[in-house]
């Protein structure tokens, strides 16, 4: 299952991981500031794998779905060791508009259920029709909102204490 942490590299990755991730940020020219005495903490776990995929599709189309977020302020993604690794003040931005997307579904989806409440009270199990039921997607949206308060929860602390957050797919 998903998950999303937040600690240092050096508790997260292995010594040869480490080394090729610091190197490619020299390269880069980036300047990696990380509290490594901080706890490896897990922020939320067991995160249903395709609600999190959708998740994920939204960040790839704003340019910021990466594996690590590290404190700082830069744009371009970082690929080294086998992960993609992007700025966690990048991942703020996009979350921010991505905010305004979220708002609005969860806005026009109670329009739609004060409209159609009486429509759909009598009728019988959508779901044997091949749709799925409003609540489902309620659900669904629901839980999306849910990943955007963790994440961004994640990417200000990522910045404030100067240590990294981690999306394990």
């Amino acid at each position: 299952m998903a998950s999303i942490e937040i600690g240092p590299l050096s508790q997260y990755l292995d010594d040869d991981e480490l080394a090729v991730i610091t190197k490619a940020f020299a390269e880069a020219d980036i300047g990696l500031d990380v509290d490594d005495e901080a706890d490896l903490r897990l922020l939320e776990g067991a995160i249903d794998e395709d609600i999190f995929a959708d998740f994920l599709d939204r960040l790839d189309a704003q340019g910021v779905g990466c594996d690590i977020y590290v404190p700082g302020d830069f744009e371009e993604l970082i690929e080294a060791g086998g992960y993609t690794i992007g700025s966690a003040q990048a991942l703020m931005l996009a979350l921010d508009e991505m905010r305004d997307d979220l708002v609005s579904e969860e806005s026009e989806e109670e329009e739609e259920e004060d409209e159609d409440f009486e429509e759909f009270e009598d009728d019988e199990d959508e779901s044997r029709f091949g749709g799925a039921s409003a609540e489902a997607v309620h659900i669904k949206e629901s839980e999306l909102r849910h990943l955007w308060k963790t994440l961004y929860k994640g990417a200000k602390t990522s910045a404030r204490d100067k240590i990294c957050l981690f999306v394990e797919r």
